[in-house]
């Protein structure tokens, strides 16, 4: 068919390059022979035909139905309302694709022009699916992006503390190291804030009950109201508690009512309401969650926070859970994006009802916690044997070279002989050549070629008493996940300055 730069129309250069920008599928064909005169790349993309349509391609052979319905629409002009039709449409590699076509019937200048728009989504996957699945990629590269960014902020606290501690205490320079230390904590805030968004925050997993937590914290969310809100509460008795982290809830439990506060005009009356109660989701109910938090079938505690505020358009429905989306002019931080993380790591829902002026509602499900349950978190690390005092050397295991050198140099500054490894392999060499010196192991969860888990077990081949801290830039309940039984002594969170790190090692080496 006639490529980009040809066709009937005027201008045609310039019209086929929009309409090669074009996300949706365009063809422009005779209304009265059916022959196809132009198509954008979706159309041709869709089609399985990146070189083009056949010169002649008509709608009768390009339409394994439908094409009556488009036929037939009415010649009216070119304000013709548009029409719909479903076309199944024939694929370069013999398939056959549904395309739902809106239509319209236009006569110019060279006769009657049929223009098809559809949309070139795969069958069977909807603008809501497709959303869900955009941000679960965000999510992963979220979580990729705070790992290694928390490998770097190690580096720049553990100088920064390694500089303040050799300083004297009236150096001049203490100040801007003071300042560059603090920046970059607020940086390791936000690195937290995008592992709670992936989902792999650093939770300590215990049993919660939510009616407390909130009676608790009652003072600060009505700091938040406006002056003229009022904050309630209406709590169900006898509540179930939770397996959850409780700064992990207590930030949901914020997050929901400060933006409810902000929904509601400041020189208006309105209230927000926050409600708990068990709610059971059967099988029928279990994927009606947006956003891809679908929830398996079973008792939920649920977390309700309702505002009389302004409420949601659909359009901003659809992007609260966005990273940074903001409606106050500018993004402040993960918001949403971070609670829908937290929720998610702890195996809840997210449901969200709301409306123009109408105001909104959230409501957050977290599992019921089981009869008889250990918590995770507790559960999971195994304290090995007490080592030898003459075993006072730390090895470093981790790929980062950063990480190494700044931890090496802060144990070495607190007296502590150290040795590093750039990969599990060098460490188990290592280890296997200097155990009867070597106190602990510093391991690093993520590496290129053997990765923790990998090289633990090696070590504990060595010598099943080794004493392993894992060191991660992920959250400690992701390391306890994947360390489950394999015998580790605790856990390290990246970044740590001198003061944490002594502080784990001289523990471990007890």
């Amino acid at each position: 068919m006639p490529g980009a730069g040809s066709g009937p129309w005027p201008e045609a250069g310039l019209l086929h390059a929009l309409l090669d920008l074009t996300a949706d599928a365009v063809l422009v064909a005779d209304a009265a022979s059916g022959r196809v005169l132009c198509a954008n790349a979706a159309l041709e993309r869709f089609l399985g035909m990146p070189e083009g349509l056949p010169e002649d391609m008509t709608i009768d052979r390009l339409c394994e139905s439908g094409s009556a319905a488009l036929s037939g629409a009415p010649a009216t002009g070119e304000s013709a309302p548009v029409g719909a039709a479903e076309a199944r449409l024939l694929r370069a590699d013999g398939s056959v694709a549904p395309a739902p076509f809106r239509f319209r019937r236009v006569t110019g200048p060279d006769g009657e022009r049929l223009i098809l728009v559809a949309p070139t989504a795969p069958a069977g996957r909807s603008e809501g699916a497709d959303h869900a699945r955009r941000l679960e990629q965000i999510g992963l590269l979220a979580g990729g992006i705070a790992h290694d960014f928390n490998n770097l902020l190690t580096g720049i606290l553990g100088q920064a503390s390694l500089a303040l501690a050799v300083l004297p205490p009236d150096s001049p320079a203490r100040g801007p190291i003071h300042k560059a230390a603090g920046a970059a904590g607020r940086a390791a805030d936000l690195t937290r804030q995008l592992l709670a968004y992936a989902g792999k925050g650093q939770y300590q997993i215990a049993s919660v009950d939510l009616n407390e937590l909130i009676i608790e914290n009652i003072g600060l969310q009505e700091t938040a109201m406006p002056p003229r809100a009022r904050l309630r509460l209406e709590l169900a008795p006898d509540l179930p508690t939770v397996l959850a982290d409780r700064g992990q809830m207590q930030q949901v439990l914020m997050n929901l009512v400060i933006n409810a506060a902000e929904a509601i005009p400041r020189a208006a009356a309105g209230r927000v309401t926050v409600r708990t109660c068990v709610r059971h989701v059967g099988l029928e109910a279990a994927d009606d969650s947006p956003a891809g938090l679908h929830v398996a079938p079973g008792d939920y505690v649920c977390l309700e926070v309702e505002d009389s505020g302004t409420g949601m358009s659909p359009d901003v429905l659809a992007q609260i859970f966005d990273p940074f989306y903001s409606t106050k002019g500018s993004g402040r931080g993960l918001g949403l994006s971070a609670l829908r993380g937290i929720v998610r790591a702890h195996k809840g829902g997210l449901l969200v009802a709301t409306a123009p002026e109408q105001g909104t509602r959230f409501q957050v499900l977290v599992p019921v916690e089981p009869r008889g349950a250990v918590p995770e978190a507790a559960a999971s690390p195994v304290r090995a044997a007490a080592a030898p005092a003459a075993r006072t050397t730390v090895l470093v295991i981790d790929d980062e070279p950063a990480v190494r050198e700044v931890t090496c140099d802060m144990l070495a500054t607190s007296g502590i002989a150290a040795m590093a490894a750039a990969d599990g392999a060098e460490g188990v060499t290592l280890y296997r050549g200097h155990h009867d010196s070597i106190g602990l192991v510093l391991l690093d969860m993520q590496m290129p070629g053997l990765s923790g888990e990998e090289t633990m077990g090696r070590l504990r081949a060595v010598d099943p008493d080794v004493k392993v801290v894992v060191i991660s830039g992920y959250g400690e309940t992701e390391a306890l996940r994947r360390f489950t039984g394999s015998g580790i002594l605790a856990f390290l969170q990246k970044p740590y300055d001198c003061a944490s790190l002594v502080e784990a090692v001289t523990a471990a080496l007890r």
